[in-house]
């Protein structure tokens, strides 16, 4: 008889016969549940039986191992698409349909979804913005006097003109506008980086993106972080593809840049050849300087109260869940967790900045040795990466600008040949794959989450480690990028 069907047959007897004896050891004080759990046992042990009964009429030969072999196989042959969805349903049940509908008799909507901090009402954030713009011309007092608005004077210049439409009309008009330019970059533009045409990937990290937490924050803040990115991959794309049209690449960068700051790490992205280290510095030298200018547009006063505002936040730690920087990581490691003492929280992060500039350098340097040109989804992703933890204070509505990024990375990931390098590329993806799914949701919704996830910062290193991985591990090849155009 065969050694697995002994084992079956020795747990489904177990099963069958522990009624008998449960008495015994004091399982029968309830004599409902104990019932029902007699049923239980003993319908658990016929399975194992017929279980084991049916593994003595299977024949063993070498063609039933060599079958078994060319299963596992076929699991690690499936595409990317088949993880992604499986790990997104796996954590759509475990963060939203078990605290929604497992965990109280009622249904308790989504209360507290979105952090509420100390906003009293929808689009806090531009509202602000607008009403200190029109204190400033009204009044003479600098938009950056109580700390509250920290865009530079060219993103002040561009929102003066909703002072016209008044609140709420102007928030009506940038959620319409950040609708419309998430509908092209998520949609629209990433299959112009393709050269294969899919739509599976696209299609699930769009359309759920619509729905997640990040965007709708961001929705409801009166943000505008996806605007920015929006001309952040205008820009990429018309570079590398439109390249006759690049100066309008360069005015869509520095409108980025000026937007929110963070943009200028995708600076990186603006090259074609690595190895053209003479225009690339020029390039570069030219774009800082532009982007400098631009901050003295509303005189040299509001570019020092700016400044002077920058320096500020630049040295933040926030105790809010929703802050997904670096700062606010080690905040938690140090403050909260208590994991690290408070002394050596600066640490955490000058570590994370040298790991993430070698990542960076590494990828460079591959790129020069390799001579590979054009767009580059690695390089893309971890930039990204970089935008959303390097600043201080940045917040989860942020997260939605990780979308295509992810998109591209997960388009253009080649498959390994052996089954062990398969298996392990797998992990990763699934690995990958969750980090990125639980950024979805928010801790403060009932804090389905577990502690140690209720900072997105902790779901982006994982990301940046595992997509770092994949990058040496697949030796930096990617196959589905439209090659240059002049």
């Amino acid at each position: 008889m065969k050694k697995s069907t002994l084992i079956f047959l020795a747990l489904g007897i177990f099963f069958v016969l522990f009624p008998l004896f449960s008495d015994s050891l004091g399982a029968g004080q309830d004599e409902n549940i104990f019932g029902a759990a007699q049923i239980l046992s003993v319908e658990i042990g016929i399975i194992f039986v017929l279980i084991g009964v049916g593994a003595q009429t299977i024949k063993e030969d070498k063609k039933s191992k060599k079958e078994i072999g060319q299963v596992l196989e076929k699991i690690l042959d499936l595409p990317v698409f088949f993880w992604l969805l499986i790990s997104f349903l796996f954590l759509y049940i475990l963060f939203f349909i078990s605290p929604l509908f497992l965990t109280e008799i009622h249904i308790r909507y989504f209360q507290k979804y979105i952090p509420n901090a100390w906003t009293p009402y929808i689009g806090f954030d531009v509202e602000m913005t607008v009403s200190h713009i029109n204190a400033w011309l009204s009044e003479g007092v600098s938009p950056y006097a109580d700390g509250v608005v920290p865009y530079t004077p060219f993103a002040l210049a561009l929102f003066t003109p909703f002072i016209i439409l008044g609140y709420p009309a102007y928030y009506k008009v940038l959620t319409l506008i950040t609708i419309l330019s998430y509908a092209v970059s998520v949609f629209w533009l990433p299959l112009a980086f393709l050269r294969k045409k899919e739509y599976g990937i696209l299609a699930l990290l769009g359309v759920v993106g619509l729905f997640s937490y990040s965007f709708q924050f961001e929705l409801e803040r009166g943000q505008f972080n996806v605007i920015a990115f929006f001309f952040i991959l205008l820009a990429i794309y018309i570079f590398h593809y439109q390249h006759k049209y690049r100066y309008f690449a360069y005015i869509f960068f520095i409108i980025a840049v000026q937007l929110k700051l963070y943009p200028i790490i995708f600076i990186v992205m603006l090259v074609r050849d690595w190895r053209d280290i003479k225009n690339n510095l020029k390039r570069f030298l030219a774009l800082a300087t532009l982007n400098f200018s631009l901050l003295f547009v509303l005189g040299y006063q509001l570019f020092y109260d700016f400044m002077e505002q920058i320096f500020k936040r630049a040295n933040m730690q926030s105790s809010r869940y929703e802050d997904l920087s670096i700062s606010g990581f080690s905040y938690y490691l140090s403050e909260e967790a208590q994991i690290i003492a408070t002394k050596y929280a600066g640490i955490i992060e000058n570590i994370f900045l040298l790991l993430f500039l070698s990542v960076i350098f590494a990828i460079i340097f591959q790129l020069y040795k390799k001579n590979q040109k054009g767009f580059n989804p690695y390089l893309f992703l971890i930039a990204t990466i970089g935008a959303l933890m390097i600043p201080a204070a940045s917040f989860d509505y942020k997260l939605t600008i990780l979308v295509v990024p992810m998109m591209l990375f997960l388009y253009n990931l080649p498959r390994p040949i052996s089954t062990k390098r398969k298996a392990i590329y797998t992990l990763f993806i699934i690995t990958l794959s969750l980090a990125y799914w639980s950024t979805l949701y928010p801790y403060e919704f009932n804090q389905v989450k577990p502690i140690y996830l209720s900072r997105n910062s902790t779901a982006l290193l994982t990301i940046f480690f595992s997509s770092t991985f994949l990058y040496f591990f697949l030796q930096g090849k990617y196959h589905n990028i439209k090659n240059l155009k002049e």
